[in-house]
């Protein structure tokens, strides 16, 4: 197995340079949007809810920290339905869904505020889709080997949308959202080509 990703007694992860993708990441069935894929530790102690729950605060706490990074003042919008989570049986199916606009004056990015809505020609879609019970794969540096999976098919995503030619932005969004997820999550970015990143860098490069 190649691995670019090897756990240490730390508990951190260490990236190599043999220019090889490790095994566990799966390909990508499209590369024309950004997903996450990853493991997170199971235990008998949190249920199935607060798991995905807490999943969800990483992921969006990440976003404000990249967002912040970038000197983006950031709005959340109200969504109907953003959450499936209390009425919904099977974890694989869970779904909470986080919006926001952001100012950025160097793209284009503004927002607008008018008889208490709140819109944006720039925004960050946040999605945490459902888990899966799995063992986490040699590699993955998680602290227990009961793991809940996700990868594509599970509709984990982060996207942001800009005004056409600012793809510089993006790339640079996204490596500072990696650098903030959890040492099991893996982002893949659509941006040069399609790649991996993980803690901010690209994996296997």
């Amino acid at each position: 197995m190649a691995i670019g990703v090897l756990a240490t007694l730390s508990g951190c992860a260490q990236t190599d340079t043999s220019g090889e993708l490790p095994d566990f990441l799966p390909v990508p069935a499209s590369e024309n949007r950004n997903f996450v894929a990853g493991w997170k530790s199971r235990l008998d102690s949190v249920s199935d809810k607060e798991a995905h729950e807490a999943l969800a605060k990483r992921y969006n706490a990440a976003v404000m920290m990249a967002a912040e990074s970038m000197g983006w003042n950031t709005e959340a919008l109200t969504l109907s339905n953003s959450n499936n989570v209390a009425t919904t049986p099977n974890p694989k199916d869970f779904r909470d869904t986080k919006r926001y606009v952001f100012e950025d004056q160097n793209a284009g990015c503004a927002i607008q505020r008018s008889n208490g809505q709140v819109k944006g020609n720039c925004s960050i879609t946040v999605i945490t889709g459902g888990l899966i019970a799995s063992e986490t794969p040699e590699g993955v540096a998680i602290p227990i080997a009961a793991a809940w999976s996700f990868e594509q098919p599970q509709n984990h995503i982060i996207e942001i949308e800009v005004p056409a030619g600012e793809t510089s932005i993006n790339t640079a969004f996204l490596e500072a959202v990696s650098a903030n997820l959890p040492n099991g999550v893996y982002l893949f970015s659509r941006h040069k080509g399609g790649q991996w990143l993980h803690k901010g860098v690209p994996v296997g490069q």
